[in-house]
């Protein structure tokens, strides 16, 4: 989240001095900038937490030459409750996001999007933005919620994790060449641990069963039962 507050950032401070000379004489003055993003995610998080760009860095040093700082606020139910008692707009987008991520349990990704925005319409919950910007809010929803970009981050995700575990060499040249050629190398065992493991976070960060997730991460049919039986505890190798 700090990276991308950074790049976000640069983008504005380069439209603020766009016409003025950065090799001249005369300070040019910013701006103090301030971060903060609401959290709205399903894994477990603090009310507040500060989050750092340093922590990203792979040298940790004593002194930090660029540092930023991110306020994270939860605002899933009941966090921060006071600061969306005084925001009806920011509680009404929690309870978009809740009633889109149900949707989503029984209906493909746009499809619930648009039973969603309906919905919202219907009972008055951002009814007069919705009503103005519908083609936007459902484009922009599907793009956030987009599985295929989802399911590549989750494995790539599994992969790197992987690798701070143990499988350094199978899971780097799968990072490299891919799932498939990972897979060919004969890194079985960081390949299906990795995909459990994707799976498993899917299901919690989407609220979907194990079937459902699998379907989405496409995971080949004759793996499905296996893998299945794993994360329920039920396998027992052949």
């Amino acid at each position: 989240m700090p990276l991308r507050n950074l790049m976000y950032i640069t983008k504005q401070l380069e439209k603020l001095i766009v016409k003025k000379d950065l090799y001249g004489r005369k300070l040019i003055t910013l701006p103090n900038p301030r971060f903060i993003v609401f959290y709205n995610g399903t894994d477990e998080q603090p009310e507040t937490e500060t989050l750092y760009l340093s922590s990203a860095y792979e040298h940790k040093e004593k002194e930090v030459n660029l540092e930023l700082k991110v306020l994270q606020l939860n605002i899933n139910k009941g966090y921060n409750e006071d600061i969306k008692s005084k925001c009806p707009s920011l509680f009404q987008y929690m309870q978009y996001v809740d009633i889109l991520r149900e949707n989503m349990k029984s209906h493909p990704l746009k499809e619930a999007v648009i039973i969603t925005v309906d919905y919202c319409i219907e009972h008055d919950i951002l009814k007069d933005f919705l009503l103005a910007n519908k083609s936007e809010v459902i484009s922009m929803s599907i793009f956030e919620y987009d599985e295929e970009l989802h399911k590549k981050t989750l494995l790539s995700e599994g992969y790197e994790d992987g690798y701070v575990d143990g499988h350094k060499e199978g899971l780097k040249e799968g990072l490299k060449e891919g799932l498939e050629e990972g897979h060919k190398q004969g890194h079985n065992s960081g390949y299906e641990e990795k995909t459990i493991e994707a799976i498993i976070k899917l299901s919690k960060n989407m609220n979907l069963d194990i079937d459902r997730s699998m379907e989405v991460l496409e995971i080949p049919q004759d793996k499905r039962k296996k893998y299945k039986d794993i994360i329920l505890g039920a396998y027992t190798p052949a």
